[in-house]
């Protein structure tokens, strides 16, 4: 029988697991998910209930969670409209879903941490990609030339896994290392992390998709904002205010491969503009979406359907031979799409009452966390991803444990 500290020590080291596996093996991401569930299964709250498994004690304690209802309905919406399109899709739609249902469930009933365990869960969150990183700058600079023909060109860099997924995850532990430093004293931990927070921000601008870089500054912005609350001189808000801008400012003149990624998009945007922009990433992401408006045009009300959507999408790429074909990259417009404006605009609050929540309980994690995936969901579909939803989940679910609790 697990005591209350031996799960909460299991319930870390999965979360470890569960953040290497988003950046670099699937199977731990699934292996972890698959834990998280069974250990949710066998706790409410700091109770635990093994070996005999009650389950009126476990479903309360999910129906107070109101945290994780929101994104038990979406799926909930997902899963009811991909039985009407029972397409090979539609199945694969509902696979996808599943770390939604998954994590929302095993969270709800796992531990509360006290203030050491959650500086312990941080600091492994925090060193995690940290490690992976460094990889990534020597790897970079062993293929120097390679790799900033690659930025010139708008390519992605070189990443263990999947480059969007490695800056949204490299993101999200940035903000837990500035949560950490906005609520800790000054010690050697302090410190470490008070590095490696200037190290993945130094990274992000050079080796970090334009998605990593919009979640850092909006993540930037909402932690001066808490600074600035904790702060009471006004000398002291003005200086670092006036710091803050000037790195952005000189950063695009010492950080070539910077400069060259707003260049590339400048030069994305008029090839698109002009209808040459090939296989560009920004000029298909444009194109996405306005395959996507066009899908809302022809079924405003009932949509397309889940599983019927990529079929959809396939048809209407016909008329842009010269585009890479892939789902319209805006999530509000594929879920609209799929599910028509009135089942659609449901699903959109859902998501945005976590958007809600996070401003209601004044979290800077969560209010960072979800304003970086809400603005970069108008260019991205990430709820169409398993990892996305994961990265999306875990980081959901972790703030809401470390600041709610």
């Amino acid at each position: 029988m697990l005591n209350e500290r031996q799960s909460i020590n299991i319930f870390i080291v999965l979360c470890w697991v569960m953040s290497a596996g988003i950046v670099m093996a699937i199977f731990l991401l699934s292996i972890s998910t698959v834990f998280f569930v069974i250990l949710g299964f066998f706790m409410c709250g700091n109770k635990v209930i093994i070996p005999r498994f009650n389950f009126n004690k476990w479903w309360d304690n999910i129906k107070n969670e109101i945290y994780y209802w929101p994104l038990l309905a979406i799926f909930a919406i997902s899963f009811i409209d991909s039985m009407f399109s029972l397409t090979n899709y539609g199945v694969h739609n509902i696979q996808i879903k599943l770390p939604m249902l998954a994590l929302a469930i095993g969270f709800a009933n796992l531990p509360s941490l006290d203030k050491k365990q959650s500086n312990l869960l941080i600091l492994g969150l925090v060193l995690i990609p940290f490690f992976i990183n460094i990889f990534i700058v020597s790897e970079f600079i062993f293929n120097y030339n390679e790799r900033i023909l690659d930025i010139k060109e708008g390519r992605s860099m070189y990443s263990p896994h999947h480059h969007i997924r490695h800056a949204m995850h490299t993101v999200c532990t940035f903000g837990l290392g500035l949560y950490y430093l906005l609520v800790n004293e000054r010690t050697k931990i302090w410190w470490l992390i008070l590095s490696i927070s200037i190290f993945e921000f130094i990274f992000i601008h050079i080796f970090a998709v334009r998605t990593g870089m919009i979640g850092l500054y909006i993540t930037i912005a909402i932690f001066l904002i808490f600074l600035f609350q904790k702060i009471k001189s006004t000398k002291i808000r003005i200086l670092i205010g006036i710091g803050t801008l000037s790195v952005i400012a000189i950063l695009p003149m010492v950080i070539p491969s910077l400069n060259m990624k707003i260049q590339y998009m400048v030069y994305d945007w008029k090839q698109f503009k002009l209808t040459s922009g090939g296989t560009y990433s920004d000029s298909n992401r444009l194109t996405s979406q306005k395959i996507g408006i066009e899908l809302i045009k022809e079924k405003p009300m009932i949509g397309h359907r889940t599983g019927n959507i990529r079929n959809k999408v396939k048809e209407a790429y016909v008329k842009y031979p010269h585009r890479k074909e892939m789902l319209p990259h805006n999530q509000y417009i594929y879920w609209i799409a799929s599910f028509g404006i009135p089942i659609g605009v449901i699903v959109i609050g859902c998501y945005f009452m976590t958007l809600f929540f996070s401003f209601q309980q004044k979290s800077f994690l969560l209010i960072s966390h979800i304003m970086f995936m809400t603005i970069s969901m108008l260019v991205e579909c990430h709820m169409e991803s398993a990892i996305s939803i994961a990265v999306f989940l875990f980081f959901y679910c972790i703030s809401l444990k470390i600041e709610l609790t």
